[in-house]
């Protein structure tokens, strides 16, 4: 007789865990990733962004329904009524352009821009930006803002060595000099515990008080002090402006639509031209 025998296989298949809700400054313990001590498989998660639209009949900015006024990125947008001009037929609705972008601004010394962002005090300021010098010989600002002769000037020394300063013995110095037309992510902050200078991801910090005193707008390619003192020659690829978290200023290198080379700001959708003397000299355009 023979006996049927029915062997249950049981397989245990290991499952991917992820780590949820993770949007920065978590410390890296069980309470967030379920282990101290990893392996841990995180997930990168997408939101579309929602971008805002103007309409244009000409020259002149028109009032459209509320559902046009926005879109999110990838998904249709819902078009306006089509506008209306006796003896013309309506063919359809284009992208406006505002500028031509390129792929940095240059500063040969004697131009700056100012931010029209007024500060009262250092403290909650930061500033992020790409740059390539093309010269040292003296100090040099890539910003700077003035309140009795300081408080917040991000620079090189006469040999290139880079400096975030807030005034006489508050600063934070990078440990050896720059080179020339080498391209550096540099960014830079003043808290009211701590002077913070960051170079290409690597952070090196005062561990000072910044001194809270200012009274001037946010100059870049120089310094307030003097109309530009201390100009910068160097290549500029984008440059933004914090004050207490909240990016105020997202400049990109543009030329405007006749042909002059400035700034333009993401968040004011407004051109910063030059405040100087000269013209800045345009990268290649993208």
């Amino acid at each position: 007789m023979l006996k049927r025998i029915l062997i249950l296989l049981i397989m245990v298949v290991p499952l991917q865990t992820f780590a949820t809700d993770v949007t920065g400054g978590e410390t890296c313990d069980t309470n967030v990733l379920n282990t101290d001590t990893g392996p841990v498989n995180l997930r990168a998660e997408f939101e579309p962004e929602n971008i805002n639209l103007h309409w244009y009949n000409g020259d002149n900015q028109i009032t459209v329904p509320t559902a046009s006024n926005s879109c999110t990125y990838d998904t249709p947008i819902s078009l306006p009524t089509d506008p209306v001009k006796p003896g013309y037929k309506f063919k359809g609705w284009k992208i406006l352009t505002k500028y031509i972008p390129i792929q940095y601004i240059e500063s040969t010394g004697t131009q700056y821009i100012d931010t029209e962002i007024f500060v009262n005090s250092p403290i909650g300021l930061g500033v992020e930006t790409r740059v390539e010098f093309t010269q040292f010989d003296v100090e040099r600002a890539i910003c700077g803002m003035a309140a009795n002769g300081g408080a917040f000037e991000l620079g090189t020394s006469s040999t290139g060595q880079l400096f975030l300063w807030n005034t006489p013995g508050y600063e934070i110095d990078y440990p050896s000099d720059m080179n020339l037309n080498t391209v550096y992510d540099i960014s830079g902050s003043m808290t009211d515990s701590d002077i913070i200078l960051t170079v290409n991801g690597t952070i090196y910090r005062s561990g000072k008080s910044a001194i809270q005193n200012a009274n001037s707008n946010l100059i870049i390619f120089g310094h307030w002090l003097s109309n530009g003192g201390y100009p910068a020659k160097l290549k500029m690829y984008y440059f933004k402006v914090y004050q207490n978290g909240v990016l105020v200023r997202n400049f990109i290198p543009v030329k405007d639509l006749n042909g002059v080379v400035c700034m333009y700001d993401h968040i004011s959708g407004q051109f910063f031209y030059n405040s100087g003397t000269g013209d800045f000299i345009a990268g290649p355009e993208i």
